[in-house]
């Protein structure tokens, strides 16, 4: 156990546990440490040099509540590289609440925030924000010679602006092919924000080698601004991705796989399969709907981490309440909470994304919503338009809908304290043509209102409108 302490100014870096042997080292705990300011060995020609914090040979480990930054800038080996927080040829290690910053490396090899390593089995990296390192934000690699490398999950994390030199991918996958390559990955409800810098060719989610097999994508925001591309597959297979959002903001919609481009969410998934089930679309080409626009924080503290509102969506988002059900459909265990800490036990609806609160006063959050006048919504799956109108309402509001499947519909009206002041359904009988209700607003004061839409029981779209 090493806790409540500073690393800091040594060459080498700034706590490494070394292995000779797979699993000598056990019940490993390291926690509330500041590790920085620890460069890396010019002179080394092998091996890596100038990492925050590495675990090798260990079986059973947590790392939490550490930050790790500016380390590794003068490494030079061209073995690899080092790392913010890290483990290689370990079992059963967790790395949580942590932050990883402005890592980097002396080459073109590494300087990543988060990475599980050849060997690591059975392990998470879970709830941590890791921002401006050089290399990836969050990764999965394997280095020539490791032994098997299974079963890790990445999950409900937050990359804003890793990738800031060289090429990688803020979500990054690669191996050597030792042992059977990669096997098994869940990576599910992350965040990832990337802006371009000069000298990077960074990717939002990179997979740059073969031998991958059983990596699952879903739930994850990708968001890319200016030239950065959301996804490069130098090898297609072994990847699964389904229930993402893909947005790219200021730029084109760009997507390679081998040798192929694409521009468009549809093409990607008609020319490749992906982001489907079952035959079924699914994912978002939709700009997520933040509730804040703030970027570049560093805390320092990573019981501060929580305190981060840039990524909570807006309940008026397309990602809001449309997420995949992980459990019930692949049999994937969520874990108990969010990044933010909100309870997942015994919920059946998730939003896309490492947020997933849904407040009894969730209309709240509208409040300052800016509605114009007979708005039409674009909606993603079933539906294709909503619209409240006249908007501000009169006595009696038609709520106008098309869908392309029969289904039963609800509709919930909240005020905005998140108090449900109606509810009305019906069996929809019109496919692809428009359905109309009216909603008597006649008893209701001056103010704003939020209009929940259920298809099938599950929530598809909210809606705002004044009176």
């Amino acid at each position: 156990s090493i806790t409540n302490c500073y690393s800091h100014d040594n060459a080498a870096g700034g706590i490494s546990l070394y292995e000779e042997k797979p699993y000598v080292h056990r019940k490993v705990y390291l926690a509330y440490k500041t590790v920085y300011n620890n460069p890396g060995i010019p002179e080394n020609t092998t091996g890596n040099s100038g990492n925050g914090i590495v675990l090798g040979g260990v079986d059973t480990a947590v790392v939490e509540y550490c930050t790790s930054y500016e380390n590794g800038w003068l490494h030079k080996s061209v073995d690899g590289g080092p790392n913010g927080i890290w483990a290689y040829e370990s079992n059963y290690v967790i790395l949580q609440f942590n932050e990883a910053h402005h890592n980097k490396t002396g080459t073109s090899k590494d300087g990543c925030g988060f990475d599980l390593d050849g060997g690591c089995i059975n392990s998470i990296i879970q709830y941590n924000y890791s921002h401006d390192n050089y290399g990836a934000g969050l990764m999965v690699a394997q280095h020539r010679y490791a032994s098997l490398t299974k079963n890790n999950t990445i999950r409900y994390n937050i990359s804003e602006n890793d990738c800031r030199k060289n090429n990688y991918g803020a979500i990054h996958l690669w191996t050597a092919g030792s042992n059977g390559g990669i096997q098994g990955v869940e990576i599910y409800n992350n965040i990832i924000y990337l802006s371009p810098i000069s000298g990077s060719t960074g990717k939002a989610f990179f997979k740059n080698s073969g031998y991958i097999s059983g990596a699952n994508v879903r739930n994850n925001i990708l968001q890319t601004t200016g030239s950065m591309q959301l996804i490069s597959l130098a090898v297609a297979a072994g990847v699964t991705f389904q229930g993402n959002d893909y947005w790219s903001s200021g730029s084109a919609f760009k997507i390679t796989s081998g040798t192929a481009t694409y521009t468009s969410l549809s093409a990607w998934r008609t020319a490749t399969g992906q982001e489907k089930i079952s035959g079924v679309a699914s994912g978002f080409q939709v700009d997520p709907q933040y509730s804040d626009s703030t970027r570049g924080i560093t805390f320092n503290n990573p019981t501060l981490l929580t305190t981060l509102s840039s990524y909570k969506i807006n309940p008026t988002s397309a990602l809001y309440n449309t997420g995949l059900n992980l459990n019930a459909t692949f049999g994937t265990k969520i874990g108990s909470r969010d990044y933010w800490g909100n309870d997942l036990t015994g919920k059946t609806t998730f939003h896309v994304g490492a947020y997933q609160l849904v407040p009894v006063t969730m209309a709240k959050a509208i409040t300052n919503l800016q509605v114009k006048p007979n708005t039409r919504v674009a909606l993603a799956g079933t539906l294709s338009s909503l619209v409240v109108f006249p908007n501000p309402v009169a006595a009696f509001t038609k709520i106008e809908f098309t869908t392309s499947q029969k289904g039963k519909v609800l509709f919930s009206l909240f005020d905005t304290n998140g108090k449900l002041l109606k509810s009305f359904s019906d069996n929809i009988v019109n496919i692809s043509y428009t359905n109309h209700y009216f909603l008597n607003t006649a008893g209701l004061s001056k103010g704003k209102y939020l209009l929940m839409m259920k298809m099938n029981e599950r929530p598809v779209k909210t809606v705002s409108f004044v009176k």
